[in-house]
């Protein structure tokens, strides 16, 4: 297929009569329509190229800032040789729902998820992405290495980028650090539109096109950035077939990542193609052609031996990266910190000094804030501080310290006085429960003379109850004690 080729094809399907429903082509049938997506009310725009006799599946996942519409024409190629081609918009871009350009690499997994379910569990699955596609579908196959894929193709991934498109210094640090608190803030992603292509004509075409969408959000470039450096310790678990094209003339994606890549993953069946002149799009350059034969012949040795894609289960799929990390406000300007120790070689003197500090705030820490002990282990300062001006508390028994004694942690000041609150209220919740002893035994001698009857217990012994709690209260030695039983016995046997 030349370039003359392709834009017929996309111009056939730019016609408004053609963005919904279906219509029969010679080779295959097309269906093209809205899908439900995960969020609030979202619809993802869900294309889909159906022969009559379908050998294997194909989904498309497109780069940042672009659609599915810029690859009808590779779905033409595939949906010929009797492919079911599916293509989808991924939220924020093309004609899908969801904010522009602030997505989390997480919700496009979501989105890969529900282009997976639309493919035929009786056929074999290929998956194609381009750029940042390529990222969302390495990464989503790396949380789920359980998924029957027979094989992913890949152009210039954007497993990395070029030396003059990384971010540095104070951008790195607000992408990377509060990325996540200004999620919604967009920045310029300086994409040279005459860097994709040798083809003007195709050049002219992106600068027509409305649907192109160059801003990125702060946030989902942090997502980018996490993802990619949590790929570098899991390049090895990658265990799909891959074959990965690349151009060494790449301005936005850099081929040395790519290259990095193919030597690490754990796959033992990957191969790699570097094209001299290519740039970031192949698929609209000059080298489409040699780039087209070379995936049709990779694709077609792996349906010789191919599986079946199954069932695709919900409950066992991850999205995005694993959260390990704490964002607190303390950790985020240490490591702010450390990142410009390291960037502008300040003098080592100022982690000595740190350490120093931190190392005097925890034995201070401790002395002043130890818990009491109850003649167990060595005693606080507090207690060799207090116990001499506080003799009060030897008087009480171990009981009436426990309470307080063993909960409370002092801060440095006002321990004193804590210290004496804390008896003062023991000692008023005690005289409390002595006032409520008596009230209770006049309570229990009004209902016996009066003759009233207690449920579940008469009156007599509530009576006795009472009293004996009573008695046992004041003790058993005193004068006192002894004429109040008298009295109480001769008054219940005249009463």
């Amino acid at each position: 297929m030349n370039l003359k080729e392709q834009e017929s094809i996309n111009d056939y399907f730019k016609d408004d009569s053609k963005f919904i429903g279906e219509f029969q082509l010679p080779d295959y049938k097309v269906m093209r329509g809205y899908i439900g997506g995960y969020g609030d009310e979202l619809r993802l725009y869900y294309t889909k190229f159906d022969p009559p006799n379908k050998k294997a599946s194909l989904c498309i996942v497109h780069g940042f800032g672009e659609h599915q519409g810029r690859f009808l024409h590779i779905a033409d190629i595939f949906a010929k040789m009797n492919y079911a081609v599916h293509l989808i918009d991924l939220r924020g871009f093309g004609y899908s729902g969801g904010p522009r350009g602030s997505q989390t690499l997480k919700e496009l997994h979501m989105d890969i998820e529900v282009l997976l379910r639309q493919v035929s569990k009786d056929i074999p699955l290929f998956l194609y992405g381009h750029a940042m596609g390529g990222l969302l579908i390495i990464s989503f196959l790396i949380r789920n290495p359980q998924l029957k894929v027979r094989g992913i193709i890949t152009t210039a991934p954007m497993l990395g980028f070029p030396m003059d498109r990384k971010l540095k210094g104070i951008k790195y640090i607000a992408v990377k650090y509060f990325g996540h608190y200004m999620e919604d803030l967009v920045i310029n992603t300086k994409l040279n539109i005459t860097g994709m292509s040798k083809n003007d004509q195709h050049i002219q075409r992106c600068f027509e096109d409305k649907l192109m969408m160059p801003l990125l959000g702060i946030g989902m470039a942090k997502s980018i950035l996490e993802t990619l450096n949590y790929m570098e310790s899991k390049v090895q678990t990658f265990k799909y077939p891959i074959i990965i094209l690349h151009g060494k003339q790449d301005a936005v994606s850099s081929y040395n990542e790519s290259v990095r890549f193919y030597e690490k993953c754990g796959s033992q069946d990957k191969s790699i193609k570097l094209f001299e002149n290519g740039y970031h799009e192949l698929q609209h350059d000059f080298e489409f052609a040699e780039m087209k034969q070379i995936i049709i012949d990779w694709c077609s040795i792996r349906l010789q031996k191919a599986e079946p894609f199954g069932i695709l289960l919900q409950s066992r799929l991850n999205y995005g990266i694993p959260i390990g990390k704490n964002n607190s406000i303390k950790i985020l300007i240490e490591k702010i910190l450390k990142i410009l120790i390291s960037d502008y070689s300040i003098n080592d003197n100022i982690q000595i000094l740190q350490q120093k500090f931190m190392k005097n705030f925890r034995r201070n820490f401790n002395q002043t804030n130890r818990p009491f002990r109850n003649n167990r282990g060595p005693r606080s300062n507090f207690k060799r501080k207090f116990s001499k001006d506080d003799n009060d508390h030897k008087n009480n028994n171990q009981s009436d310290r426990r309470p307080f004694k063993r909960s409370f942690r002092f801060k440095k000041s006002g321990k004193f006085d804590a210290f004496r609150t804390g008896k003062r209220r023991f000692r008023k919740l005690s005289e409390n429960k002595g006032e409520n002893l008596e009230n209770k035994l006049d309570k229990q001698l009004e209902q016996y003379k009066s003759g009233q009857q207690v449920v579940g217990n008469s009156a007599s012994s509530k009576l006795d109850n009472a009293l004996d709690a009573y008695f046992s209260r004041k003790g058993s030695n005193t004068k006192e004690n002894n004429l109040d039983r008298e009295l109480a016995s001769y008054w219940k046997k005249n009463n």
